[in-house]
């Protein structure tokens, strides 16, 4: 897709990781080898490896363009149903209203008091919503131009935030690559924070008191370590760190 063709530059291969082994394991002196194996490859104890000859990785440029124009007629399509769906401004704004009134103001973090311009696009229609995370309103921003006055921004093609929105999959959204996202490297923390309340929005950890029910409750207490490891959580949050620095605290205590 052009929204994320580009990106293909940065994909970790199996032959990056090949190259970055075989100089780890000489520089080391391990007799250790790394075999890459694909789709229809194969091992066995007595007969060893079985690996087709293939050029996947190293002519990838040839084949993603090859690929690319196998699919040409699905990205047509694709890209015509793009062009023509404006966002739902009833739903988007109910979404993100319902979204605020759920979260409680300690988890709001460096967001609190600041807001974040959501921008739909389209050819149809470019819309964007002011979710302002201090008053807890949503309005609307009609002119394109003024966009970039807003220094924390989230951009997606408006069908993606449909889909978002309405089936409450926003880290789907995320995973395809096709939001854009704008923040000063001091504003960072705040749009991290944004999405963080997003995913837990999608795992229905918002509202919390969605959470506190009494069967909620008897299926923790056979797990109640996770229930230790989420409070840990949750107070290093509240200490304005981010999960992959909690993951990394937590793995290494």
């Amino acid at each position: 897709h052009d929204d994320v063709y580009g990106y293909n530059h940065l994909v970790q291969t199996p032959a990056l990781v090949d190259a970055y082994f075989t100089d780890f394991a000489r520089e080391n002196g391990l007799s250790t080898e790394l075999k890459i194996m694909l789709p229809g490859d194969s091992w066995d104890s007595e007969a060893g490896f079985a690996i087709a000859q293939n050029d996947w990785f190293t002519n990838k440029e040839a084949h993603l363009e090859a690929y690319r124009a196998r699919v040409a007629g699905t990205l047509e399509k694709q890209a015509a149903l793009d062009a023509r769906v404006a966002s739902p401004r009833k739903a988007v704004t109910g979404f993100f209203e319902e979204l605020m009134a759920a979260t409680p103001g300690w988890l709001l973090g460096d967001l609190k008091g600041r807001s974040v311009l959501v921008v739909a696009c389209s050819e149809a229609e470019e819309l964007g919503y002011i979710v302002d995370f201090g008053k807890g309103t949503v309005t609307l921003e009609q002119d394109p131009a003024r966009f970039e006055d807003h220094p924390i921004r989230a951009e997606f093609p408006a069908l993606i935030l449909t889909q978002s929105v309405r089936m409450n999959m926003f880290g789907h959204a995320f995973i395809s690559k096709r939001p854009k996202y704008y923040a000063t490297r001091a504003l960072l923390p705040a749009l991290e924070r944004f999405i963080f309340l997003l995913d837990l929005r999608e795992a229905e950890l918002l509202p919390m008191r969605s959470v506190l029910q009494l069967r909620t409750i008897k299926a923790g207490l056979a797990r109640w370590r996770e229930g230790v490891l989420y409070a840990q959580v949750l107070l290093k949050l509240r200490q304005g760190k981010n999960l992959p620095q909690i993951e990394e605290e937590l793995l290494m205590a």
